[in-house]
């Protein structure tokens, strides 16, 4: 429950509003809180640092279930990991500190499946789509258009997933702004170029060179291709749309209907200081009775 001793620590506890939120409903009392690690229903785990998690590498989707906590079912397999957590209550509403202490558990875990996804990027570890495999829900051309994305930069989908399910939880770290209004196509990159060079200098504004920064574009009738935007030289209005390392120049047509998505950090060059710019070290969690782990 928050801290009436030391009133500097609470911000620190309730990074986001449905914290807050919980915080209040709480009320006031001294909550004692024990959270074990569990495979099946009764042998314990150990927790090792320094083992690196793949399991996204061949994950074009990802849902919420799969980066986040869920409350426990009698059916479930006995092989599965599981958390469990107990609390000493006094005059808390402990229904309220569960809901609390899923979210913040819910919040590690979220993050670090993202950590974990950035660094596969970084190594090279996550694969294409291959022609036959299974891209996730939906028919048709909505299954074309993820296995195009997912082809021209591996991963994507995946992140834009975890990202959404964390802005959902809500995630301290991660935030989202929507504006919606009507544009036409041909002015689109422009706008994609103007918000680009917007945001890299509030990022790295001493930086002249930036390495790790992905733009897809994406058509119905072209697919999904890495681009490179710039100033076109003969307008001072329009900008350039070029396939990264073919040179081919792309318009964008008012029938096109054209996307453009701009990752940042994901592939293994990026601006930024990964050392500097994560929440947890790599962590691997093992069954004392198992050599190897499914979490992992």
């Amino acid at each position: 429950s928050p801290s009436q001793l030391d009133p500097n620590y609470q911000p620190l506890v309730t990074l986001t509003g449905k914290g807050r939120e919980y915080s209040r409903q709480a009320g006031s009392g001294i909550a004692i809180i024990e959270v074990n690690l569990q495979h099946g229903n009764d042998s314990e785990c150990h927790i090792h640092v320094g083992k690196k998690a793949d399991s996204f590498n061949t994950k074009v989707r990802v849902s919420k279930s799969d980066i986040s906590l869920c409350t426990n079912e009698p059916a479930e397999r006995h092989e599965q990991f599981k958390i469990k957590v107990e609390i000493i209550n006094t005059t808390v509403d402990i229904n309220v500190i569960h809901k609390w202490v899923h979210l913040s558990l819910s919040q590690v875990l979220v993050a670090w499946s993202i950590e974990r996804l950035l660094e596969s990027s970084r190594l090279c570890l996550l694969r294409n789509e291959q022609e036959g495999d299974d891209a996730g829900g939906g028919e048709g051309s909505y299954n074309s258009k993820l296995k195009s994305l997912n082809k021209t930069l591996p991963g994507f989908q995946a992140l834009e997933d975890m990202i959404s399910v964390a802005s959902g939880m809500p995630h301290p770290a991660i935030a989202s702004f929507q504006n919606i209004g009507t544009l036409k196509a041909t002015v689109l990159a422009n706008l994609t170029l103007e918000l680009l060079e917007s945001m890299m200098s509030l990022i790295a504004c001493k930086r002249k060179i930036f390495e790790g920064i992905n733009i897809i574009r994406y058509t119905g009738t072209d697919g999904a291709h890495l681009v490179n935007i710039t100033k076109d030289s003969k307008s001072k209005i329009c900008s350039r749309v070029q396939i990264s390392g073919k040179g081919k120049v792309l318009k964008d047509r008012p029938v096109d209907s054209p996307e453009y998505t701009v990752v940042f950090g994901f592939g293994p060059k990026s601006f930024m200081d990964v050392s500097q710019h994560q929440f947890f070290t790599q962590v691997c969690v093992q069954s004392t009775q198992q050599e190897t782990s499914a979490f992992s």
